[in-house]
């Protein structure tokens, strides 16, 4: 029972949060192309770090190679929706 109220909670943090940042987006227009980078990159450390213990635990290097390309792939389609559509 505590989990569902500390889900709720959250899920109200979370959209206060959006409701927040939305409204504040059009006060602060100057600081979004530095602040864009920093939360894509904390994504990106969560993605790798959950990433990262599973390639470990079965060391085959084709696993790895395979998990590394599609890393690649994953940068260079976020580059070229950047590169079409704004920038």
């Amino acid at each position: 029972m505590h989990i569902l109220i500390y889900a709720i909670i959250a899920t109200a943090v979370v959209s206060l949060g959006a409701v927040f940042g939305y409204f504040l987006s059009s006060y602060v227009k100057n600081i979004i192309p530095i602040m864009l980078p920093i939360a894509a990159s904390g994504f990106i450390y969560i993605a790798a770090s959950d990433l990262v213990p599973e390639l470990h635990k079965k060391p085959k290097i084709s696993k790895a190679m395979y998990s590394f390309i599609f890393f690649l792939v994953g940068i260079g389609l976020m580059w070229l929706v950047k590169f079409l559509f704004g920038g």
